[in-house]
């Protein structure tokens, strides 16, 4: 689950933008594309989550 803090940090609406985006490109046509922007979406926010649930010694909540 994410945590609260998680909607205001940057990295959760560039994650989101680039969710947006790849989402675009493939209503564009460019499928490939835009799931790897999607996955990278995805990776940002989840990841930046996991670092700052590490830091704060919520590992495993």
């Amino acid at each position: 689950m994410l945590q609260q803090d998680t909607l205001k940090s940057r990295s959760f609406w560039t994650g989101a933008a680039m969710i947006v985006t790849g989402i675009g490109l493939i209503i564009g046509g460019d499928v490939a594309q835009g799931i790897q922007t999607i996955a990278g979406g995805l990776v940002t926010i989840f990841v930046r989550d996991a670092i700052s649930k590490a830091s704060a010694g919520n590992v495993g909540n």
